[in-house]
């Protein structure tokens, strides 16, 4: 195992370790879910499709995503 393969494993288990407490605490803004809509201003349940996507954020996310699940599903833009 290469020393990356180490890092992103153990960086990968202190993400999900984090998120499991916070799961499990189930206090306010814990979550990262919870994290993403703070910084996107979005209530869930509340926000309407046209307030989110007016923000720049919203933008830049939906962007990121929408690299991400291509590159690492079919290795496409490496």
């Amino acid at each position: 195992m290469s020393a990356w393969t180490a890092f992103w494993l153990v960086w990968m288990a202190a993400g999900g370790t984090a998120e499991a407490v916070a799961l499990g605490r189930r206090a306010p803004h814990d979550t990262l879910s919870e994290q993403v809509w703070a910084w996107l201003h979005v209530t869930p349940g509340q926000t309407t499709l046209r307030t989110a996507v007016q923000s720049w954020r919203a933008f830049a996310v939906a962007g990121f995503l929408f690299w991400l699940i291509p590159h690492f599903t079919l290795g496409w833009w490496t």
